[in-house]
């Protein structure tokens, strides 16, 4: 540029201080080749973010072949539940328009006109939220804007048509055989696999075919989706699932549409999920294959899972111990002998504690009941008071020798407050804040 300071300076002039619109310009300048060109871009790039972002779809929606590729990115860019691969991202776009994109990396700011960008990690980020929140302005042109409800129902139905097919099965024969060649659909199967009830929640439940997708799910590839989860070792994405589906259940305005039947038996599968998780969490965690012959014929009877796996010729044969839908219990926790009698309990946000009379204390999740550690308060006394903090950070554990706090995640002593006198014997605790508020036994108040 013949003139750098004074174009610096009206730059940062036309820019109204925003940091991003500088970053689009200069974007957009590195394909100017004159002086004349980087005029022209100053002269007609709008000052106000909402109006550049509206020239940006514009620049796409003039070339078909751009615009037929930029869409699909865009939906699930901005709809994700989590920032896709690029690896990722080209084979969910195959999935959804039919097309494969070459050398997507470089393609993207062509064919998106910098609305988004990828980082050092090959991951693919929108530019800005208020880009995400210009795609998704309901006020915006019909031809241009991302419908949030059926663009998530579209998601969804991909990500439960490929974990419907081959690919799922695929991997996990690979996982067995201990090999680590993936096609090219299971490229995107881990991402579907935790993330389509998410796409659900957020979706139109009457779209069209899309209970009849998941419908099929459940009639085919539910226990190997299962399986593939609990070899991740994170039940909770079957807990969140049960849930997520619950909610897509709750939307729908018809209960005497023609997909009646389907959704109910969907509703017992909700169930089902959050059930199994739960009540056979450690199993799974030990042994994720043992979901298909071994877990279904002890579920009640009238369970899905019981009456779609577990009625062939080859199930397993349970005699007399399943009844015939799911109890109130939600998990059984036994502690082997020896180790003294469950005294006290102590919940938090996330996470709940369960004291031993011999001082060990088992911290728990909240909602797989899934063991995450153990701290051993020490002494002869007995544990009698333990608490949680509401943010699940801090554990509090008392006898009376003393009081000792912890760090939940680390399951290490932070803190010690030693009994000297028999005054000071801790009769009670609470967390305020992130005080430990200790009440002896004359009715002082010690900070911690």
């Amino acid at each position: 540029m013949s003139d750098s300071p004074g174009m610096v300076d009206r730059i940062v002039h036309l820019s109204a201080g925003s940091f991003l619109w500088v970053r689009l310009v200069l974007e957009e300048m590195e394909n100017a080749y004159t002086d004349e060109d980087i005029e022209d871009i100053l002269k007609e790039v709008p000052g106000d973010l909402g109006l550049l972002y509206a020239r940006m779809i514009r620049s796409i929606d003039e070339q078909p072949r751009r615009r037929k590729l930029a869409w699909p990115i865009l939906t699930w860019v901005v709809l994700a539940s989590r920032p896709l691969s690029i690896q990722e991202l080209q084979v969910a776009v195959k999935l959804d328009a039919g097309e494969t994109p070459r050398q997507l990396q470089s393609a993207l700011p062509t064919l998106c006109g910098q609305f988004v960008y990828t980082d050092q990690n090959s991951r693919v980020y929108i530019i800005h939220e208020t880009a995400r929140e210009f795609l998704l302005n309901s006020r915006l042109d019909a031809a241009w804007k991302i419908d949030a409800a059926p663009g998530h129902s579209r998601l969804a139905a991909l990500c439960l048509h490929l974990l419907s097919g081959q690919a799922l099965k695929v991997r996990l024969e690979n996982m067995a055989a201990e090999v680590n060649t993936a096609n090219q659909d299971g490229i995107l199967l881990d991402y579907a696999a935790a993330h389509f009830s998410e796409h659900l929640h957020h979706s139109n439940p009457e779209a069209d075919g899309l209970v009849g997708t998941l419908a099929l799910f459940f009639r085919t590839n539910v226990l190997a989706w299962m399986e593939l989860i609990c070899y991740g070792g994170d039940l909770g994405i079957v807990i969140s699932t049960g849930r997520n589906l619950k909610q897509f259940l709750a939307g729908q305005r018809n209960p005497d549409c023609p997909t009646a039947s389907e959704r109910k038996s969907i509703g017992s599968w909700a169930t089902d999920l959050l059930r199994i998780a739960t009540r056979f969490g450690k199993i799974l965690r030990t042994c994720p294959s043992a979901i298909h012959g071994l877990i279904p014929p002890f579920c009640p009877t009238r369970s899905a899972v019981h009456r779609t796996f577990a009625t062939g010729d080859e199930s397993l044969v349970v005699r007399g111990a399943s009844e015939p839908d799911w109890d109130e219990c939600i998990a059984r926790i036994a502690f082997d002998t020896g180790v003294g009698d469950a005294f006290k309990v102590a919940y938090g946000d996330q996470l709940f504690a369960i004291g031993l009379r011999c001082g060990t204390i088992c911290i728990y999740d909240g909602s797989t009941t899934a063991e995450v550690g153990q701290v051993q308060h020490p002494g002869t006394t007995n544990l009698y008071l333990m608490l949680l903090s509401s943010d699940d950070k801090y554990l509090a554990s008392g006898t009376a020798d003393g009081v000792l706090l912890w760090d939940t995640t680390t399951r290490t002593q932070l803190y010690r407050f030693e009994v000297k006198l028999e005054y000071q014997q801790p009769l009670s605790f609470s967390f305020y804040g992130e005080t430990l508020l200790l009440v002896s036994s004359t009715g002082q108040v010690i900070s911690l």
